[in-house]
């Protein structure tokens, strides 16, 4: 053979740094399908190019829009430049053999070995997955570099981060020395912030859990050092310590009957210096309306996160039509969209994804197959090659998956994401009164939805599908926490539901409409196209919050005093609600406690002014007096409603979602709890969680002035067959509570909130006990829902006088709620 390279005459010309150059002169194995690049492929390498020496760069390019092509191109461009080595990570081993796939078809060199000579020599590009580079025993080296990065790329930096978290969260398995250790130092602060989540949690309740107070934990942090010491040769300590062993301080710890976990917010990347110390780091990202949790994370300035690179058009997302079956026709149930997808799997592939294990078993009877971590390679396998693959569930997998073209017809988000640490299910309860409670969670459902759309060609219909997910979506501000393709999709989607209401619609006139993209109606299509002709990215705004956090950590550590006047700088912020305020005032306070103890517990003491659901001060909380001038039910109930909701129709959605969640099943309690709170705010009463806010009293608590009042104890994850003289006692003592905090009220109304109806002890019950047992309560949820749709019909929710009358025709008003809906002792 000959060697055709001896041939050439050797270029005195440098290698080119233009990527668009590069991409043209590569050695592709499949020349036609690389033929050009795409437009917005070509925008992007061309601002990238005349931007390329700054040291952070955030990239965003619609899901689809060829961003590996792009990545693989620019870092080319960086070893031609003498700016290597040159790391490309994925967020898993999946999309890791998908770009090593695509950088051999495109001719660049590629290796997945950090130790490869052709690596550091920068002669290929490293492609690995972020837990390789991003761990406690890192290759690359942890608190002192081990492995040069000249330029680092992370794709899917959002999908990455998820992972990065996880790097960065000690768990320790309640079966341990370390947990047995912890759990000693910290009880008694745990039992002061909640005697309740302290009794649960010893008693090995699954859903209890509590944030261990910052200023127990900062006071004792040379006891945790020796505890977790000791321990740190145990595998749940080996990956994660090394990387937090000098940042505790600033830790959040929480207790659960299952393990501790100990996170943090702001994550200290500077440990790992190959990372942080990069000459170019580029995180390509899909777009999300805010990139500021790049600053939590990897340390990128508010500037940077200002200016990201983007495409001069947001429209090539691909075309979707999305659909909420049960916002159209709200008497359509779970199950009936189940059948609906059943129907059209057997012409096209239906991908679900489910939030957990437990919702994709729901599925089960209607699926050809539930992917897993076990099986999930070969079941994307099977989507890509086979038109007609039935049914497919994922678990929990929102990013990380592509399923272009056949591989994905109809995609059903089925339910809010879940939280899977308990630091970020702490943050929900802390921010569930704010209405950016759900931003996090509105982002993954929004990276859900872009799974089965991959190019600008591709179409699909999304199925929103559950109560929570669709009331969620639907609240006020929701849309502004998406991207603007899909905000404009959402837009579309609510002016067809619209339409679609005007009429009875069954589940197969919505089976009908959604052929109209399936099967390519050239009305629909058009429509579709408009929509999304001459969007923007337009200006970038990003959350000045996460920024100031980052910069207040950055000092913390060396420079405190500094630090405290950077963190002070958030309760400057304006434009927030009280809930996320007071929660920002919380973050104020941890960082002042270690010069000022007295200033942070006055700080706290502001916060949980305007956040019942935060930490509880040292000196505790004095409980706000009642409102007794809100006598009228109707008066309150229209405020409630026109302040929260834009429309009948979202009370409908959103009271499905509360009827669902006033469920009597073993898990769930807390959701009982604040649906049930909630339901009260429905009905015009005054409502309130003193066992959640202040650690006192009962539940849930409800009241109208000082002639009505009714305490909750409520024990909706109880199996017994019977009440135990325990549950008696306590709601015995929430009596006694409601004597003493309201001492110039009637006496309350004691209430047990329990499946059963037979009682162990009644001697040991409070007089006058009545029962909310699972009879009585199906009565009650049957009425809320009947009152949601008589609330929204002509929205009689607007005015107190429309109101008051179905307050009475449902029984809502105290003396025949109790006479209705409660039941006396057997």
């Amino acid at each position: 053979m000959i060697d055709f390279t001896k041939l050439g005459s050797k270029s005195t010309q440098p290698p080119s740094t233009d990527p668009r150059s590069i991409f043209q002169t590569l050695p592709k194995l499949q020349p036609e399908k690389y033929q050009y690049p795409r437009d917005v492929q070509a925008e992007v390498w061309n601002q990238w190019h005349d931007r390329r020496n700054e040291s952070d760069l955030v990239l965003k390019m619609n899901t689809g829009g060829g961003k590996t092509t792009v990545g693989l191109c620019i870092l080319q461009s960086c070893l031609n430049e003498g700016e290597g080595p040159a790391v490309y990570v994925a967020p898993n081993d999946l999309l890791v053999r998908q770009v090593i796939a695509e950088a051999r078809e495109l001719g660049i060199k590629v290796t997945d070995d950090p130790k490869r000579r052709e690596y550091m020599s920068g002669e290929a590009i490293l492609v690995c997955n972020v837990y390789k580079i991003v761990n406690g025993r890192s290759v690359f080296g942890v608190n002192h570099k081990k492995i040069d990065i000249g330029s680092i790329i992370f794709d899917d930096a959002h999908a990455c981060l998820n992972t990065i978290n996880e790097q960065f969260s000690i768990k320790i398995p309640s079966n341990s020395d370390c947990y047995s250790g912890l759990f000693n130092l910290f009880s008694e602060s745990i039992r002061q912030q909640s005697a309740a989540q302290h009794f649960s949690v010893s008693n090995g309740d699954p859903l209890a859990s509590q944030k261990v107070p910052y200023w127990s934990w900062q006071q004792s942090i040379g006891d945790i050092h020796a505890i977790l010491g000791r321990s740190q040769e145990e595998e749940f300590l080996v990956w994660p310590y090394p990387l937090l062993r000098e940042h505790l301080l600033l830790c959040d710890c929480i207790v659960s009957s299952k393990e501790i976990e100990i996170s943090t917010s702001i994550i200290p990347i500077d440990v790992i210096p190959s990372i942080s110390q990069a000459t170019r780091r580029i995180f390509m990202t899909a777009t999300l309306s805010d990139d500021s949790i790049l600053s939590s994370h990897f340390g990128v300035s508010s500037t940077e996160l200002g200016r990201p690179i983007t495409p001069s058009k947001a429209g090539d997302i691909g075309e979707r039509m999305i659909l909420a079956p049960q916002e159209i026709n709200t008497e359509l149930t779970e199950v009936d969209v189940r059948c609906m997808c059943r129907e059209l799997s057997r012409e096209q592939n239906v991908v679900v994804i489910a939030p957990s294990s437990k919702k994709a078993a729901l599925w089960e009877e209607y699926a050809d197959r539930i992917l897993t971590s076990e099986n999930i390679e070969e079941g994307i396998q099977e989507l890509h090659s086979n038109p007609k693959a039935g049914l497919t569930v994922l678990v929990n997998r929102y990013d990380g998956i592509d399923l272009p073209g056949d591989a994905c017809r109809v995609l059903v988000i089925d339910g809010m994401p879940v939280y899977k640490s308990l630091a970020d299910r702490a943050a929900e309860i802390e921010l569930s009164d704010s209405s950016l409670g759900h931003r996090d969670l509105i982002h993954k459902v929004e990276q859900g939805m872009g799974r089965g759309v991959r190019s600008n060609t591709d179409y699909c219909v999304v199925l929103l599908m559950g109560t929570d997910l669709i009331s969620t979506l639907y609240l006020k501000h929701a849309t502004n926490f998406f991207s603007p393709g899909t905000k404009a999709q959402l837009e579309l989607s609510h002016k067809l539901t619209s339409e679609l209401r005007k009429g009875n619609q069954t589940a197969q006139d919505i089976l009908n409409t959604m052929d109209a993209c399936l099967k390519r109606d050239q009305g629909w299509v058009s429509v579709a196209l408009n929509e999304l002709a001459g969007l923007t990215f337009g200006n970038q705004s990003t959350d000045p919050v996460i920024p100031t956090i980052r910069e207040a950590y950055n000092l913390y550590f060396t420079v405190m005093d500094d630090s405290i006047l950077k963190i002070n700088n958030l309760d400057r912020i304006d434009g927030i609600d009280d809930a996320y305020r007071g929660y920002l005032k919380q973050i104020i306070g941890k960082y002042v406690n270690r010069l000022d103890p007295e200033r942070a517990q006055k700080i706290q003491k502001s916060a949980i002014r305007i956040n019942s659901k935060l930490l509880k001060p040292i000196q505790g909380v004095e409980r706000k007096p009642s409102n007794r001038s809100a006598m009228d039910q109707a008066i309150n109930t229209q405020k409630y409603l026109s302040s929260k909701y834009n429309n009948g129709n979202e009370i409908v959605l959103a009271v499905n979602s509360l009827v669902a969640d006033l469920t009597f099943v073993e898990l769930g309690s807390k959701k009982f709890e604040k649906a049930l709170s909630d339901a009260g705010k429905l009905i015009g009463l005054m409502s309130q969680q003193p066992d959640t806010e202040t650690s006192t009293g009962p539940d849930v608590f409800w009241y109208l002035g000082p002639e009505w009042g009714f305490v909750f104890e409520c024990k909706s994850e109880a199996t017994t067959t019977t009440i135990s003289k325990g549950y008696c006692g306590q709601l015995g003592m929430h009596v006694n509570w409601h004597l003493t905090s309201h001492p110039m009220c009637n006496p309350p109304v004691p209430v047990m909130v329990h499946p059963a109806s037979d009682i162990k002890d009644p001697t040991a019950l409070p007089p006058d006990t009545k029962m909310f047992n699972s009879d009585s309560f199906e009565g009650f949820k049957t009425a809320l829902h009947d009152y949601a749709a008589a609330l929204a019909f002509g929205d009689k929710y607007l005015q107190a006088s429309e109101i008051r009358p179905l307050l009475e025709r449902f029984n809502f008003l105290p003396e025949r709620f109790v006479k209705h809906y409660l039941r006396s002792l057997k």
